[in-house]
């Protein structure tokens, strides 16, 4: 494990290891049992396997019509665990279920693409996502306990998914529960099979959730804050399950979080989202040593350090975020950045190559410049 000392923090940064194919000592999925096709090995190195091109999602309101997700383009490749960081009500979420295309009904997609293994998605009907949704792209939802069904033994939540998407029968799917169950750290599975959501803690419930999104050993994992509402030891133990998992799978993940020490724990690169859109994206390393964009060195200089002063403050990003539905013009940051000018206030700037990383500022390029002269 490597440790990344910023000047207000210390984060410890893993090494990923090898993916093996499966998850520990369960029973491997076959490609038989499926109902789609998997990507012949060697594509998914020549494209993305998600690839999001110029989204947007909005929602009808009273108040009017609020861009949640608005234009963003982001690539994940195999293998690889990107997080997507921003304040609550940048979009992230929004983003997630956009992929899932499980938005509320007052939301709808109104513009991009997302493509899925050289499949996009919006262009598939509902049967069809059906079949996805689980098989192919799963998601750990931020609150179990509104997720997963209060009336349904959570073996049979777990199961079921098993025999609908992969064909197995009813007692083979249980078999593989049990494993999965074990497997997630659920005591006593065979006891607590028939056991019902709110008999569990939080902890015990997101790791439920957790052996449902593995269960069919989807090729992209969604895990939209899965620590949330957990305190700190278990958002440890969960989140080292989720990620050991997902490198025994050799699964693609997205990290939906505000929390860094998670993206630098977890992720091998850091897409940060403000207003509905990516202001940079780069590497874990790129990101939190030599982030570009005022917004990130906003979110990196707010985190506790251990080493401050006794009644020393925290940083602070001044002001609220914006009003989706009112977006100020030019750059969406602009109001509560400290070097904001004239040209920030009207023209936006769009997402540009700065060295190793892309930023969206019109700052970026002396940053950039700084960063290479201090070297």
């Amino acid at each position: 494990m490597n440790t990344v000392s910023l000047p207000h923090m210390q984060y410890a940064i893993h090494e990923k290891s090898e993916a093996s194919g499966h998850i520990g000592g369960m029973m491997q999925i076959d490609a038989e049992h499926s109902e789609i096709p998997l990507a012949p090995v060697g594509e998914a190195q020549e494209r993305p396997l998600l690839q999001i091109k110029e989204l947007q999602t909005q929602f009808e309101t009273k108040q009017g019509i609020v861009k949640a997700v608005d234009g963003l383009s982001l690539e994940l490749y195999e293998g690889e665990v990107v997080g997507l960081v921003g304040e609550s009500g940048c979009g992230k979420t929004m983003t997630a279920l956009s992929i899932m295309r499980l938005l509320p009904e007052n939301g709808q997609i109104v513009a991009g693409e997302i493509g899925f293994d050289g499949v996009n998605l919006l262009q598939r009907s509902g049967e069809e996502m059906q079949r996805i949704r689980g098989r192919k792209i799963a998601m750990i939802f931020q609150e179990p306990m509104t997720a997963l069904t209060p009336t349904m033994p959570i073996g049979r939540q777990i199961s079921e998914a098993m025999e609908i998407h992969l064909g197995l029968s009813r007692q083979v799917a249980k078999e593989r529960a049990l494993e999965l169950l074990a497997h997630v750290g659920i005591p006593s599975p065979q006891a607590r099979f028939g056991d019902y959501i709110h008999q569990f803690s939080g902890g015990m419930r997101q790791r439920v959730m957790i052996a449902i999104a593995f269960s069919c050993q989807p090729r992209l994992l969604l895990a939209d804050e899965p620590t949330t509402a957990l305190d700190v030891t278990v958002q440890a133990q969960i989140l080292d399950l989720i990620k050991n998992l997902a490198q025994e799978a050799g699964m693609t993940a997205l990290f939906i979080t505000h929390d860094m020490g998670i993206v630098a724990g977890s992720c091998d690169r850091v897409a940060v989202m403000y207003a509905g859109r990516l202001v940079e994206v780069g590497s874990v390393d790129d990101v939190l040593l030599k982030p570009l964009h005022p917004y990130t060195q906003g979110l990196l200089g707010s985190v506790p350090s251990l080493h401050s002063e006794p009644g020393e403050r925290l940083s602070s990003i001044s002001g609220l975020p914006p009003d989706l539905v009112q977006l100020p013009p030019g750059c969406k940051f602009w109001p509560r950045c400290p070097l904001a000018d004239e040209r920030c206030k009207q023209e936006e700037p769009l997402l540009e190559q700065y060295g190793a990383s892309q930023a969206a500022c019109w700052k970026a390029d002396y940053r950039s410049d700084s960063i290479s002269e201090s070297k």
